[in-house]
């Protein structure tokens, strides 16, 4: 495998620090330290997947802030409450997670952060040992990047991308119904050089202001909101 900048972050031994941590109160742990209550952390999950499952929702579990394999498994949950989907936000969530990628309990990866051109060599690896990679899609002139670097790099895989959607932060995406959305969707679907490298997998909504809801009413008018714009852009497409 080649080397990428994910290697240059160390990540520490779980062997030493159960061993010098186990049992301890927590009084004596270093600072700063993350402290989780397993058992809500688990309940909150199985509530998130029973939720989905009652939805027909297809879950994807993101695993930005933990981090971890144990972390990701309570996420994936079990039959009748279960997802094979996660979300990551740096590549090196992603590699950690191989184990679960090679026993089968994960088979679709989605990479959160829109595209750029000096991550591909390592998301086109990655690729290869996922059996789904979805990559995120902000603008027009990343379908030329993609096209581009398929050309230069015979054997690279077909480019699955979700469609980010602005929904209202302007942080990244397009905004559903707007003639740069249309041009963006004309582009990929009629082109051949961007259909022989690109293929439009979805749209993705993030209300990332709704974290400021205070209430769980507010909460959901957030989510129907991204649920609206998906919907916006699927009919465009």
């Amino acid at each position: 495998m080649s080397s990428y900048p994910y290697q240059l972050t160390t990540t520490s031994n779980k062997d030493e620090l159960l061993q010098r941590y186990k049992g301890k109160p927590l009084r004596d742990l270093p600072t700063p330290s993350i402290v989780i209550n397993k058992a809500k952390f688990e309940s909150n999950c199985n509530k998130m997947l029973v939720n989905a499952k009652k939805l027909d929702a297809n879950f994807r579990a993101h695993i930005k802030t933990h981090k971890t394999l144990e972390g990701t498994l309570l996420q994936l949950g079990t039959v009748p409450f279960k997802t094979e989907k996660i979300v990551v936000s740096t590549m090196m969530e992603a590699w950690n997670i191989l184990p679960l990628v090679k026993s089968g309990l994960i088979i679709d990866v989605h990479f959160s952060l829109p595209v750029v051109k000096s991550r591909l060599s390592e998301l086109a690896e990655f690729s290869n040992v996922v059996p789904h990679l979805r990559i995120m899609l902000d603008d027009i002139e990343q379908l030329d990047v993609l096209a581009n670097f398929n050309k230069t790099n015979p054997g690279t895989n077909k480019w699955s991308v979700f469609i980010k959607i602005d929904m209202g932060t302007h942080r990244a995406g397009l905004i559903a119904d707007t003639e740069r959305l249309n041009q963006t969707l004309a582009k990929v679907l009629t082109e051949d050089s961007i259909k022989e490298a690109v293929e439009v997998y979805g749209f993705y909504c993030h209300a990332g202001h709704s974290y400021a809801s205070t209430s769980s009413n507010t909460a959901k008018t957030y989510l129907i909101e991204e649920i609206k714009n998906a919907n916006i852009a699927a009919i465009t497409a």
